[in-house]
């Protein structure tokens, strides 16, 4: 890792090939105005994150595999609900009904359902 202030992409992994809103431009600017401690700070957040981001896919890989399914990035493929509503249903053993629509609206009752069941069953 690189920590010369001059290289800050180098080091914190606010940059990405995407494109970003204007709130992620603000934030981006504001990192690049930290002092080093505090950008270290920040590069080991977002280390931590991404391990436990891949810990959690493994996790999540590990018993949806058993059925032939796969999470490769769990924010996008969990963003439908579909994939969602397959782990539950797998670590409960029981159906959930699945919105099959790609629509926000689809995907946010397809979440919500997912919510509603581990709220039911106080999990």
């Amino acid at each position: 890792m690189n920590d010369n202030p001059s290289r800050v992409e180098d080091s914190i992994s606010v940059f990405t090939n995407e494109p970003m809103d204007l709130e992620q431009i603000k934030l981006t600017l504001a990192v690049m105005q930290l002092d080093a401690a505090d950008r270290a700070v920040i590069r080991v957040a977002d280390q931590r994150d991404a391990m436990q981001k891949r810990a959690f896919t493994i996790w999540v890989n590990k018993h949806l595999s058993q059925h032939g399914l796969l999470v490769n990035d769990l924010f996008r493929d969990f963003q439908s609900g579909h994939l969602l509503i397959k782990l539950i249903e797998i670590l409960s053993g029981q159906n959930l009904s699945i919105e099959y629509g790609l629509t926000r609206v689809h995907c946010i009752q397809n979440v919500e359902r997912v919510l509603e069941f581990l709220r039911f069953r106080k999990v």
